[in-house]
């Protein structure tokens, strides 16, 4: 099961997003720690076999989604994608499907990878904190026609 595979660091990654998928966790200190330990059973338990909560199960998807180069349909056909994957799988999910409805003419797929393409070649610079200087100067560029309506 992909649970047992993950290491502490992952583990801890994927309890923390439980924990913030229930949005109910306990303020204090001990309290939080407490709740932590029950949500670290929960997915033992979870691993094992035992029945589990539909809220369990949609907060464990959730998290897995939350998971660097993992998303649940991955997980759950066995594919586990690259972080580049990752990425633009869910980069590509937060664009309204709207812009997607003429995708299926292969010439706009081509103009749209070469758009993305184009995009990065402009911003690119191998300093990392020149090369997200240029994208956000980029992406400002890009709104100043959204933001005079």
């Amino acid at each position: 099961m992909f649970l047992e595979k993950l290491d502490a660091s992952e583990m801890d990654r994927f309890v923390r997003h439980v924990i913030d998928h229930f949005k109910d966790a306990p303020e204090d200190v001990d309290e939080r720690n407490e709740y932590r330990e029950k949500i670290r059973k929960n997915i033992r338990n979870f691993i094992n076999g035992a029945n589990t909560s539909k809220s369990n199960i949609e907060a464990y998807f959730a998290a897995i989604d939350k998971l660097p180069g993992r998303d649940t349909i991955s997980v759950l056909s066995g594919i586990q994608l690259s972080w580049q994957e990752s990425m633009l799988k869910s980069a590509l999910n937060k664009i309204p499907s709207k812009y997607f409805k003429h995708f299926d003419d292969e010439n706009i797929r081509d103009e749209f990878i070469k758009f993305v393409r184009s995009s990065l070649s402009i911003c690119y610079d191998e300093r990392k904190t020149y090369f997200e200087k240029n994208l956000t100067t980029f992406n400002q560029f890009l709104e100043i026609k959204k933001s005079k309506k």
